[in-house]
C-alpha cells in the first residue's frame, strides 16, 4: 500500500474511532470538536506523526492493555489543557466504560500502531527508491 493510501486509511479509521467515542459519550462536545479537527483542520500526516512519536513507543503497554498508558503518560494528550487531560482520564476510569468498551479502545490503538508502522516502512521504501 502506498504512503498516501495508508494515510487515507488511517484518517478513515481515526474518524471511525472518534465516531464510536462520540456514540459512547454523546454529551462530550470535545470529542465532536476533535473529530472536526482531525477530519478537516489538521493534516493527516501531522496526526500520523503524533501517533508515531507518542503511541508507537508504547506498543507493549497497548498490547498488554496497561492502563498507565492512558493514565500516566501526558504526552499522548499534548495540545490539550491539563483540565481536559484530567477529564479524559476520569472518563477512562468512569463506570461508563465497561471492559468491552476498553477492549475496543485498545484494539483501535493497536490498529493505529499497525498503520503507523506500515507508514514508516512505506516511507523508508520510498526514500530507498529515490537514492
Amino acid at each position: 500500500m502506498s504512503v498516501e493510501g495508508i494515510l487515507r486509511l488511517f484518517q478513515t479509521q481515526m474518524i471511525a474511532f472518534l465516531d464510536e467515542l462520540i456514540a459512547q459519550f454523546p454529551m462530550e462536545a470535545d470529542l465532536i470538536i476533535i473529530r472536526v479537527f482531525f477530519k478537516d483542520q489538521i493534516p493527516v500526516v501531522d496526526v500520523m506523526n503524533h501517533v508515531i512519536q507518542y503511541v508507537v513507543p508504547h506498543k507493549e503497554k497497548i498490547s498488554t492493555k496497561d492502563e498507565s498508558f492512558f493514565l500516566e503518560d501526558e504526552k499522548l494528550f499534548s495540545g490539550f489543557s491539563s483540565s481536559k487531560v484530567i477529564h479524559f482520564k476520569r472518563l477512562w476510569m468512569s463506570p461508563h466504560l465497561e471492559k468491552d468498551d476498553k477492549d475496543a479502545i485498545w484494539a483501535w490503538f493497536a490498529s493505529f500502531i499497525v498503520l503507523a508502522e506500515r507508514y514508516q516502512k512505506a516511507l523508508a521504501g520510498r526514500v530507498s527508491l529515490n537514492k
